[in-house]
């Protein structure tokens, strides 16, 4: 435990972000390659059934991590992990997804969902929410 604790004190950020559900892929997408995301939780945490804790291992291009989310404090920490350790853990995740994430020059990404569903989202701290505004398309629903 004390080494996994270790791991994932590298790098621990501050996470503030806007997240909203779009009908279907902008067109600010087009020409932008995106990168294929495969993710699965591993265990969530509620406290008076909030959700306080969550643990999640993406593998991103080929870069596997390991994240662990505190949903009150807003702080995020992430460490690579090596492929055995993902493909073990994988077996172990629930709630798994695929997704396309494109990366937009404006600091919003769009990621696509295997499911179909297509969310925006701009992580931010110090600097000011940039507005997203689909050309063409309505925003389904404001996540947060």
């Amino acid at each position: 435990m004390n080494k996994l604790k270790k791991m994932l004190s590298e790098i621990t950020v501050r996470e503030r972000e806007k997240r909203i559900e779009l009908e279907a892929l902008p067109p600010e997408c087009e020409g932008v390659k995106p990168s294929k995301i495969v993710q699965g939780f591993i265990k969530e945490v509620k406290q008076d059934n909030k959700p306080l804790c969550d643990v999640r291992i993406r593998n991103e291009n080929g870069r596997f991590t390991l994240t662990a989310k505190h949903r009150p404090t807003y702080s995020e920490s992430t460490t690579s992990i090596s492929k055995d350790t993902f493909e073990t853990l994988w077996r172990k995740a629930r709630s798994k997804q695929e997704k396309a994430r494109y990366k937009l020059q404006s600091g919003w990404v769009v990621d696509s969902f295997k499911d179909g569903r297509v969310v925006a989202e701009y992580e931010y701290g110090k600097d000011k929410l940039k507005a997203f505004r689909p050309a063409g398309f309505k925003v389904k629903e404001i996540l947060n």
